[in-house]
């Protein structure tokens, strides 16, 4: 005798609860059962995909990257470049074979001469992968206290075809910094870009000034900056003026390191055409022609050139190439005397 299935509910009739049966046929319910079993089966099935979906994406994941504690610049083995200059989305991903690795390179400076347009060029070549942030791992003394192991830990993870670049323009005017580098790696390559020297004092007195507005403090032009209010000469001691005193802190880096080992840049040129100078680095580091002209365009609005991506463009943020102060010409006149006073007084030539 066949299993006979009910159905118990209950409804609203006038206000009154009332409970209700129904009684299934037996030809219903004889396929009920087999109804639960179809439903289960396919719920089955769709876990055990759900498993497999995980797994393997787990393992995917575990075998090819993993989230970095210090976001850095990575690239996978074939090398495909971004050209963003936020540098600057790639930096949360390690990729497997590779590894954190003490710079091999070294930007030294200078300070407002175009650094951080240097190596967000740099950054567009494969075989580098670049520290973001600028490190003051050699001139401060607590960082430098933590030692190279922390240092490294700081560096992005790289390949082993790749050269690893930290950028820290402070390090070219700090007197300890060249025999700490040295300690490291006596061998390291070192990247300065220069520009001209009265230019790059204005540039440096600029990014104070704005700095000192932002934070309501009293600010003084550059003129009254520059010169000795009392002597009506030069002031010596401004610290613009004397981070542009480039010879005497080249003095001191080549106490520690041969003179082939620097390859010195100019600013001037990265903004008129960065391509020669990009290939110049190529050569120094010897790393494999990747700088093409149709990586970079000008932009006429911001004066100087961007990078060229093929869904988008990208420049440097809107402090880099801030418009200078007007100077009175006879104090820049002034100022131009004396830097290249300076320069013929410690025996220089002109071409540095």
């Amino acid at each position: 005798m066949l299993e006979k299935y009910e159905i118990r509910y209950s409804t609203m009739i006038e206000g009154k609860q009332v409970e209700k049966i129904v009684e299934l046929p037996n030809s219903s319910s004889s396929k009920l059962p087999k109804l639960y079993m179809y439903r289960w089966k396919v719920q089955g099935l769709l876990i055990a995909l759900g498993l497999i979906v995980v797994l393997i994406l787990y393992t995917t994941l575990s075998s090819t990257t993993v989230f970095q504690e210090n976001p850095s610049m990575l690239e996978p083995q074939n090398h495909s470049n971004t050209v963003d200059l936020s540098v600057f989305h790639r930096d949360k991903i390690r990729y497997k074979h590779t590894k954190r690795h003490i710079p091999q390179c070294i930007i030294i400076g200078c300070r407002k001469a175009g650094t951080r347009a240097l190596l967000s060029f740099l950054n567009l070549h494969p075989q580098v992968q670049i520290s973001k942030n600028e490190m003051h791992f050699f001139n401060d003394d607590v960082s430098y206290s933590y030692g190279l192991e922390w240092y490294r830990k700081k560096m992005p993870y790289s390949f082993a075809d790749q050269i690893t670049i930290e950028k820290t323009p402070a390090y070219f005017s700090s007197y300890e910094v060249p025999k700490r580098v040295a300690k490291m790696n006596s061998t390291i390559k070192l990247l300065l870009i220069v520009r001209d020297p009265t230019d790059r004092t204005i540039s440096d007195y600029l990014q104070i000034h704005l700095n000192k507005l932002n934070r309501g403090k009293p600010i003084k032009t550059f003129e009254e900056s520059v010169i000795d209010s009392e002597t009506g000469k030069i002031d010596t001691h401004y610290p613009p003026l004397v981070r542009s005193l480039y010879y005497q802190y080249m003095w001191n880096w080549l106490q520690s390191f041969n003179l082939d080992q620097f390859l010195v840049l100019s600013g001037e040129e990265l903004v008129k055409n960065p391509l020669p100078e990009l290939k110049r680095v190529e050569s120094f580091l010897n790393l494999e022609p990747s700088f093409t002209s149709d990586m970079f365009y000008f932009n006429s609005t911001r004066g100087f050139y961007c990078i060229r991506n093929m869904t988008y463009n990208s420049c440097l943020r809107e402090s880099k190439g801030r418009k200078h102060p007007d100077v009175d010409p006879k104090k820049n006149l002034q100022l131009h005397y004396f830097l290249k006073h300076m320069k013929k007084s410690l025996g220089k030539t002109e071409s540095f």
